[in-house]
């Protein structure tokens, strides 16, 4: 099966050149669909437990293939409220190279992924520790992480997560109705005091899920497959109801039951899909890193040579101190792409994937 695959993705890479640039800026998201369903179907069929949907190369191949896939059928469509990402996506001249290097760092992720599977032996009979704080030390816990996020103070986020995730951990060595209380407890106070920040409110998410999946260890089953879809639906639902109190639509009255009841009215209005591609960023996961990658082949930015990356080491040196100390590849790009939200200080994110094509080219693929 694997040397299937290692053709199939060899294959589809290289069918690319029988296509032209204009096919393939509109139609970009079919070749990472192919790819997406039938990797992804491979690696499912080695996965032995649900907390292996949470291995790094995992959660960064599908973050990926579906903002490759969602952006890349929406982005070149005109959806989204950004219209200058669309105006740029249409002058791209070297979309077969750019669709080309993604697809084998898809390729490369799912290898590190199935190597990653291979090696990870985990006990069945795996059990935590049983011993409990008390019920006044959890319920203090509690209190706290409600009045840290009404704070609403990005700072103070890791302390609020790790409370978080010490709730949930705690919760798993009580009751099933006691787990479910906690989880939903702490994600609605998130989406209460933090929805400005949907990066916040997903990563307890996500931590919720993982330490369920992981302290449990759930078998991937039949049975237990159902929990995905709904894993799916509930980020989806964070992400939209978040959105809506952030301001998207039109309610009067923003509070999060009411936000929750204009779900419907929200998803079937005619402005919709423009809202969901700045909902999930859509533009800025496949926008600006394909923009960039044809801006640096076009000769706009200049490749890098890994100073973008040698760049970290000196992040707590001062300009001053070293004067060649680079500055960072979003700065550079948003400088060009929009010289007016760079002085106002804004910046647009590049993936890591596409800053090593912005370093190395495609020479950055061994990496």
């Amino acid at each position: 099966m694997l040397i299937v695959i290692i053709v199939f993705n060899l294959l589809i890479s290289l069918v690319l050149i029988f296509f032209s640039n204009d096919f393939l800026k509109l139609n970009s998201y079919l070749f990472y669909l192919v790819q997406f369903i039938i990797n992804i179907y491979f690696l499912i069929k080695n996965i032995k437990y649900l907390d292996n949907f949470f291995i790094p190369t995992f959660l960064f191949l599908i973050y990926l293939s579906v903002t490759q896939i969602l952006g890349g059928y929406l982005a070149p469509r005109g959806f989204g409220w950004e219209k200058s990402f669309y105006n740029s996506l249409n002058l791209i001249e070297n979309m077969g190279i750019i669709i080309f290097f993604n697809l084998i760092v898809n390729f490369s992720l799912t290898l590190l992924t199935f190597k990653f599977l291979r090696k990870g032996e985990y006990e069945t009979n795996q059990k935590i520790h049983t011993k409990r704080v008390s019920n006044l030390l959890l319920l203090l816990l509690l209190l706290l992480f409600i009045f840290i996020s009404y704070l609403q103070k990005d700072w103070i986020f890791p302390i609020q997560l790790s409370i978080f995730i010490f709730l949930i951990y705690e919760a798993q060595k009580r009751s099933n109705l006691t787990k479910w209380i906690v989880a939903i407890f702490g994600l609605l106070v998130m989406l209460i005091f933090n929805f400005e920040s949907k990066r916040e409110i997903i990563m307890v998410l996500f931590a919720t899920i993982f330490l369920h999946f992981y302290i449990n260890k759930m078998k991937f089953n039949f049975k237990t497959i159902l929990l995905i879809p709904v894993g799916i639906l509930s980020f989806i639902f964070f992400v939209l109801v978040a959105s809506v109190l952030r301001g998207y639509g039109a309610l009067d009255n923003r509070n999060l039951i009411s936000a929750i009841k204009y779900l419907p009215q929200y998803i079937s209005s005619d402005n919709f899909m423009d809202s969901l591609v700045d909902n999930f960023e859509l533009n800025y996961a496949y926008s600006t890193p394909t923009i960039a990658m044809d801006y640096v082949m076009e000769g706009k930015i200049d490749f890098q040579y890994g100073m973008s990356i040698f760049k970290m080491i000196l992040l707590v040196f001062p300009r001053s101190i070293f004067d060649f100390k680079p500055e960072s590849l979003m700065l550079q790009f948003t400088k060009i792409y929009d010289n007016d939200f760079y002085i106002r200080g804004g910046s647009l994110p590049i993936t890591l994937s596409s800053e090593l094509f912005l370093n190395f080219y495609l020479f950055a693929i061994p990496f």
